[in-house]
């Protein structure tokens, strides 16, 4: 509240609250309040745990590929199957909350604790880290990430989305003395909610 008070003054003193501090969205107008409210997502409206597609591409390696997709949940537990020539080639698992939206494993590689991409309500700008272990069960390596938001237009084959993207940037020790790196793009669909599309450094992107 103190916040919006001290906007509102500093509108005032330089003569319009309308003109001088608002701003110009979809024809018309927002206040400071108002911007801020389009900046802040719920989880009703992202749906991150819906699966928007049951068909759709992988590309790996620059290689393009027409896939199935499964959606499988058990509690908070939600996977993501994706099936070549009917065969599961890969899977993304995240646990499910009123809270949070939380990336638990790609395949066999495990976050622990889970990594939050997404903490209710989110805003556009949000950023946190994490320190966790990462890997396959049997070879879980010390690592930290950074996650951060912003809102990105998508123009993909598939269509076009208005969506909330997340950037997970991953670090990790790999031996000793060396760190390893991974980013991880995550794209959520604003107005129909859905996770459409997401992205690995290893060349792999899932999306319709």
């Amino acid at each position: 509240m103190r916040s919006q008070i001290s906007f509102l003054v500093g509108c005032l003193l330089v003569g319009s609250i309308v003109i001088g501090c608002a701003y110009q969205v979809a024809g018309r107008k927002l206040t400071g309040a108002e911007q801020e409210g389009t900046n802040r997502f719920h989880k009703d409206s992202l749906k991150p745990d819906r699966l928007p597609y049951t068909e759709g591409h992988v590309i790996m390696n620059g290689q393009e590929m027409p896939i199935k997709m499964e959606r499988k949940a058990t509690g908070e537990r939600v996977q993501f199957v994706m099936l070549l020539h009917d065969v599961p080639i890969d899977s993304e698992t995240y646990l499910s909350t009123d809270s949070n939206f939380d990336l638990s494993a790609f395949g066999r590689e495990e976050f622990i604790p889970a990594i939050p991409l997404l903490k209710f309500p989110v805003l556009a700008d949000d950023n946190w880290e994490w320190v966790g272990k990462f890997g396959p069960p049997e070879n879980l390596l010390a690592a930290t990430a950074t996650i951060a938001h912003e809102q990105e237009p998508l123009n993909i084959p598939g269509g076009t989305f208005d969506t909330l993207k997340t950037v997970v940037n991953l670090s990790f020790e790999s031996t000793p003395n060396q760190k390893g790196t991974r980013k991880l793009m995550f794209w959520f669909d604003k107005n129909k909610g859905g996770l459409i599309k997401r992205q690995t450094n290893f060349g792999v992107t899932r999306q319709p």
